[in-house]
């Protein structure tokens, strides 16, 4: 973990470094902790946790591009795009409560150089589930 290696290196007290470890965990946690009702989407989550807010920039060679932002439910949500090749995505599980016309969703792929044939379904899980 990155923050790991900011809060060994760091000059914080005991306490301070406690509390940071148990922040770093929980979000580890969440971020990588799914429901077992989902299990049969076989999720794949790729987790990017870091504390250096200097670190905007990438080279070109990273897999990893530069911060980015975006706007939702009245929120900054700050994001790192990731490249991967389009035929590593074979199947699309859509979640119960998704409203998207199947038919959008494959424009929507094919607008985004998805060119090969991606299955299309919908999750069995429920939220309350």
């Amino acid at each position: 973990y990155y923050m790991n290696e900011i809060i060994s290196t760091s000059k914080f007290n005991r306490y301070d470094k406690c509390i940071l470890e148990l922040i770093s965990n929980i979000i580890h946690l969440n971020t990588t902790t799914k429901n077992p009702a989902f299990k049969e989407e076989k999720e794949v989550r790729l987790v990017y946790q870091t504390l250096d807010t200097g670190r905007y920039e990438y080279p070109e060679s990273s897999s990893i591009k530069d911060l980015k932002y975006r706007i939702s439910n009245n929120q900054i949500i700050s994001y790192y795009e990731l490249g991967f090749p389009k035929d590593a995505v074979s199947e699309l599980i859509l979640g119960p409560n998704n409203k998207f016309k199947e038919s959008d969703i494959v424009n929507f792929l094919q607008y985004n150089g998805f060119e090969h044939s991606i299955k299309i379904l919908k999750s069995k899980a429920s939220y309350g589930a």
